[in-house]
């Protein structure tokens, strides 16, 4: 980590402890590791007015990132207008500016603690979730495991856990690269339980994106330090892979099925194949403008449909698991080219962010994010982890370049 990773001090970015506590409680609240809590509708409360009180007595420390970061804004407030004609107009707009604030909440936290600051956020935010999760492992919090066999931890899918496991093991990989000594071997037992609860997950598109972004994050991590990592990183990378390999040994699953077989899932992809051909449909209803944001899971004219997904692909399903089909149906062509300008300036501001270490964690775990976002029901809608991490990592990799290119006295 370096200074270059740092708030600017001349810009007032000082971090306090309600800092640390409210990026801590939204990193957890927007996990969605709090769902199954008593008091959710006070805890959301206790977040907004947090952060209420925070934007309004902070501005000098996030507006400056949030105007350079204005591209962003476009995707909120595309929702929003699509209030204008959405069947039920008071839900897509209250979401609408639900996904506003959920997006102001991560430029604030980026401003304020930076890259390196933000991957410490990751680390100890998701890291309680999953020794929250490990402690549930006697089910002291019932349902413990899906009805796949999947372990949920507090979580209330399996995919949830196995995603949000997968984040944190690519930030303990950057921990791991960047220390020693005992540091380093208390990372490494964080890393194997968290790999542990990522099998026990079987969220078999966590484990791919695991295996693939640990990957590139250990090539790029072994780039920037010139080999002086390549013994730990390599155990790690090898005891991951050997993990995996044992789990699919384990689970009887066939490899010479073909990857899709070896992984548990079918030729649709666990029926999303054809949920996406049912957005596909209404895309085509609605070509140009959309139904309104989450329009379609709301409107009591659609309700039919909905519940003829649920009733064919599982209770769960309440979204067309892939957020460009999503945004399709929901805001039509603009709501997409809106969405890929947000993504666009964030990989942007990363690209342009100082080299090393830090900047190619962000820059996997972003690409993570959206690959992540094609198979899930994420990135598109407010409260959840996906976007605040995206529009963090954008103003998180502005104030890294302005720390960096400050005179010394001024850092």
């Amino acid at each position: 980590m370096t200074t270059a990773d740092l708030p600017a001090k001349r810009r007032g970015a000082r971090r306090l402890p309600v800092d640390l506590a409210l990026g801590l409680l939204a990193v957890v609240w927007t996990a969605e590791a709090t769902v199954r809590l008593p008091g959710g509708a006070a805890l959301t409360a206790l977040v907004y007015a947090g952060f209420a009180a925070r934007l309004l007595l902070t501005t000098a420390v996030w507006m400056p990132a949030l105007l350079r970061g204005w591209p962003m804004l476009l995707y909120p407030l595309v929702c929003l207008a699509s209030a204008f004609w959405s069947p039920v107009p008071q839900d897509s707009a209250v979401a609408a500016v639900q996904l506003l604030f959920t997006l102001l909440m991560g430029v604030y936290l980026g401003a304020a603690f930076g890259l390196a600051g933000l991957a410490g956020l990751v680390l100890t935010g998701l890291g309680l979730t999953m020794a929250a999760s490990a402690a549930n492992l006697g089910g002291l919090l019932p349902p413990a495991w899906s009805w796949e066999g999947g372990f949920l931890g507090v979580y209330t899918n399996k995919n949830a856990l196995g995603q949000r496991a997968a984040l944190l093991l690519l930030t303990l990989i950057l921990f791991l690269s960047q220390t020693r000594g005992g540091a380093r071997a208390l990372w490494g037992l964080a890393a194997a339980a968290t790999l542990a609860l990522l099998v026990l997950s079987r969220s078999a598109t966590s484990w791919v994106m695991a295996l693939g972004a640990g990957g590139a994050l250990v090539l790029l991590l072994l780039r920037a330090a010139g080999g002086r990592a390549l013994l730990p990183l390599g155990i790690v990378a090898g005891t991951g892979t050997a993990a995996l390999l044992a789990a699919v040994a384990i689970l009887q699953l066939d490899p010479a099925a073909g990857i899709l077989a070896a992984l548990g899932k079918t030729a649709t992809l666990t029926g999303r194949t054809e949920v996406w051909q049912a957005a596909a449909a209404q895309i085509g209803q609605r070509p140009l403008l959309g139904t309104g944001y989450l329009g379609f899971w709301t409107a009591p004219e659609h309700a039919r449909e909905a519940q003829l997904l649920a009733a064919l692909y599982g209770d769960t399903v309440a979204s067309f698991h892939n957020f460009v089909l999503e945004i399709l149906v929901g805001t039509g062509p603009l709501g997409l080219a809106a969405m890929v300008v947000l993504l666009g300036h964030a990989a942007q501001a990363l690209l342009a962010a100082p080299r090393g270490p830090v900047r190619a964690w962000a820059l996997v775990v972003l690409a993570t994010l959206v690959l992540l976002s094609l198979l899930g029901s994420s990135l598109y809608r407010p409260h959840e982890i996906t976007l605040l991490l995206v529009a963090a990592l954008a103003a998180g990799a502005g104030t890294a370049r302005r720390a960096a290119s400050a005179p010394p006295d001024a850092r």
